[in-house]
């Protein structure tokens, strides 16, 4: 159930508690979404060089500048993924650290 909506009620310790625990759900989902997100863009990256790649070796004449450029664009997927994929296990890390999972006592 929500609290009301009042000025009283945010200022009981009822009232921050709940805010408090609020905000820590908000922002937990709001960073599932941002990783899930980058995560989903570095997959459609991997199968759109996949694509790329199997129209290549679908080409007759592998000699084609089509080929060479459907090659060229796999790579820059390829590398557009990792750096989505790097940048997310870094996120993560660096979350993991700043909530304490890193601390080993």
């Amino acid at each position: 159930m929500l609290p009301p909506k009042c000025a009283a009620f945010s200022a009981s310790p009822a009232g921050l508690a709940w805010m408090t625990r609020h905000a820590l759900v908000t922002r937990a989902l709001r960073e599932i979404r941002h990783f899930d997100g980058m995560r989903a863009a570095a997959s459609y990256f991997r199968q759109k060089a996949d694509l790329c790649r199997e129209l290549a070796e679908a080409l007759a004449s592998q000699h084609d500048p089509v080929v060479s450029k459907l090659r060229e664009m796999a790579d820059e997927f390829d590398d557009n993924a990792r750096i989505l994929e790097r940048r997310v296990a870094r996120e993560e890390a660096e979350e993991a650290v700043s909530s304490g999972a890193g601390n080993v006592h």
